[in-house]
């Protein structure tokens, strides 16, 4: 597992829903809470999840396609 913290959207340009279907697909949050957590997130408070060290690539490379700010943590 990789902890990856996501601060914010690096743009005004969002795709919100896909962000929380990708928190629910490859975090497993569910769609509640990750749209909770986006929420939060827009609120300045960064989300923290585990990803599968085998789905860490499709993660990120769809975190950059969608504009997100983003750092790998150990």
């Amino acid at each position: 597992m990789v902890r990856i913290v996501i601060n914010h959207f690096k743009s005004k340009n969002q795709e919100r829903i896909k962000f929380v279907q990708i928190l629910n697909e490859y975090a497993k949050t569910g769609l509640k809470e990750g749209k909770l957590l986006m929420d939060s997130m827009l609120d300045g408070k960064p989300i923290e999840v585990d990803i599968e060290k085998e789905q860490l690539g499709d993660f990120v490379t769809v975190l950059d396609d969608l504009n997100m700010e983003y750092k790998l943590t150990v």
